[in-house]
């Protein structure tokens, strides 16, 4: 049981870590603030270029702004990409797993139950969320191989700032 608590505390940290880096985006003075894997709230905040190329999800490294303050080369933001799109591919199929464990264990609970049965579907559910939550850490983890120690920093730095401005405007 202890190892299980330790396992829990591993991923709510590996979790933290990843909303640090999701939450990554520009300053307001900078342009519209995009981020990896943020939705813009509203068509209208799409970038007119950005349209004309078809993005509907803006990533922040095709932000003009933040990739020029960064140094991105042409290569990296390919590489940048190239992980976005794999990580999303292997992330439908693992989400998808979560909830179809989640369905039946919900299900076991209701109809029928045994606890035997009921605790191997837990078990099933607890690996299809563990397996999702790593292939989100790896994704990460690619993404900052992908960048220069200090590239991280200036991204760091402008995750700090969103994090300020937004916090700010909540106490607004």
């Amino acid at each position: 049981m202890n190892k299980e608590k330790t396992h829990i505390f591993t991923l709510n940290a590996l979790v933290a870590l990843m909303f640090f880096f999701t939450c990554v985006s520009i300053s307001q003075a900078a342009g519209p603030a995009y981020g990896p894997g943020m939705a813009m709230a509203s068509e209208k905040s799409v970038r007119p270029d950005a349209m004309a190329r078809g993005i509907a999800k803006m990533k922040w490294w095709h932000n003009d702004a933040l990739s020029t303050s960064m140094n991105l080369t042409t290569l990296q933001k390919d590489n940048l990409e190239t992980n976005s799109i794999q990580q999303k591919l292997a992330m439908i199929d693992l989400r998808a797993s979560v909830e179809k464990t989640r369905l039946i264990l919900e299900t076991s609970l209701d109809s029928n139950f045994r606890k035997e049965t009921s605790s191997k579907y837990l078990d099933d559910y607890l690996k299809a969320k563990n397996a999702f939550e790593e292939a989100r850490m790896k994704g990460l983890i690619n993404t900052r191989e992908i960048l220069t120690e200090e590239q991280f920093k200036v991204l760091k730095n402008q995750t700090r700032n969103l994090k300020k401005k937004r916090q700010s405007k909540m106490r607004e």
